[in-house]
């Protein structure tokens, strides 16, 4: 035992300890009556790495609480995995978050983690649910080929019994859904990714079920769903514009429930030459052929339609609309101290706006104080609704050590 540890004792120091994390009160107020909307949020996170020649463990954490139940505190482990590091390209495997896609913040072709809605507009990954997984990334000439393998599938986390949220849904409605689990969960994906000209491609493929329940025939389920994806980014004179396209082709155990439907997004940027920042995006779904029956508001069965279909993979905003435009800006003044932001997204189907602004502001390294606000306009849409009760203000601050 001596010898083993003198001959590892030389890797051991050289060994690499690392760790990050934030303190992020915050709280939110409804901007029609001032009244609170209390929701679970992630607190504190706390992410450690540990590398030992070759090999990485990373492991991120977070406390999730809710300011109206001063028992609720969840931890909660985002991503637990060990990554090798061979000559040939990268091997990860545990609880992971994968990034797919090439568009900011909505992306068809990123399926592989499911969602949390209760962060449903939050940034990239806060959003996302991390699951089991084996991934491998081989590096060839110049391409850069991925493979995706996940043993336990891993639904949206929905919102349940929370008056202040308007998707929420009650536990006693689920549990008389009596929603089935997979039966044969294994899912997989692969990825090649290159670079031609000036413009990087990459052309996916994921096969697993999906993320949001549906009526599945004989009750409530999740459907198997294909997707073919292309993704693109490329540089015109001072423009930036990245492509996602991902094709679907879904269906129940039966086979007697069945879609095939696109989803596409289409960005611009362009960056002043006083570095403020204009993104435009498109975002588009079409659905091309149905089969079978579905079950409206009403609990009444009826035929499922190109209209009243929804997707249970792709990106969440499709729940919303058909056709959509999403339009922001960016500008940081005071050497980057002072973050000014706006945002606006319309649903095109039904003329209906979110507004929002955000004013972060950094007073030292590791010190800032957050702040924003999201305005919802509606007529007949969802929202209508969530004009009333979501539309808000929320202000923050947040330490990093």
């Amino acid at each position: 035992m001596r010898f083993l540890f003198l001959v590892f004792l030389p890797s051991l120091l050289l060994s690499q300890f690392q760790f990050q994390g934030s303190f992020r009160p915050l709280g939110m107020v409804n901007i029609k009556d001032g009244s609170e909307i209390s929701l679970p949020f992630r607190i504190a996170t706390l992410d450690v790495g540990y590398t030992f020649g070759n090999i990485d463990f990373i492991a991120n954490s977070a406390l999730e609480t809710k300011w109206s139940d001063s028992d609720y505190f969840e931890p909660q482990l985002r991503e637990a995995y060990l990554a090798y590091y061979p000559y040939w390209g990268e091997l990860r495997v545990g609880k992971q978050i994968h990034s797919w896609g090439i568009a900011d913040g909505n992306n068809p072709t990123d399926n592989i983690n499911a969602y949390d809605y209760y962060y449903m507009f939050s940034p990239d990954t806060e959003r996302k649910l991390g699951n089991l997984s084996l991934s491998a990334n081989y590096y060839l000439e110049d391409w850069q080929l991925q493979a995706i393998l996940i043993p336990e599938h891993i639904p949206n986390r929905i919102v349940i019994d929370e008056p202040n949220f308007p998707f929420s849904k009650t536990l006693e409605k689920l549990e008389a859904m009596n929603i089935k689990d997979v039966a044969n969960p294994l899912e997989f994906g692969f990825s090649g990714s290159t670079t031609l000209g000036e413009n990087d491609i990459t052309i996916s493929y994921f096969n697993g079920y999906d993320r949001g329940f549906s009526f599945a025939g004989t009750g409530f389920g999740y459907k198997n769903s294909q997707m073919v994806g292309f993704n693109l980014l490329g540089f015109w004179d001072e423009l930036t514009y990245r492509c996602e396209l991902a094709f679907f082709d879904t269906e129940n155990a039966s086979g007697d429930i069945s879609a095939h439907y696109y989803q596409g997004v289409y960005q611009v940027e362009y960056t002043t030459n006083s570095d403020v920042l204009f993104n435009f995006q498109f975002i588009n779904q079409t659905v091309f052929s149905t089969k079978g029956s579905t079950i409206n508001a009403n609990g009444d069965i009826e035929p499922l339609t190109k209209d009243n279909f929804l997707p249970g993979m792709g990106t969440p905003f499709a729940m919303f609309s058909n056709q959509s435009i999403l339009f922001s800006t960016k500008y940081n003044y005071l050497d980057d101290a002072l973050e000014l932001s706006a945002i606006a997204f319309v649903n095109l189907d039904d003329t209906e706006y979110m507004l929002g602004g955000i004013v972060n502001y950094t007073m030292t390294d590791n010190f800032k104080i957050e702040s924003s606000i999201t305005q919802f306009i509606g007529d007949d849409g969802i929202f209508a609704s969530l004009e009333e009760s979501f539309s808000h203000i929320k202000f923050g601050v947040k330490y990093s050590y």
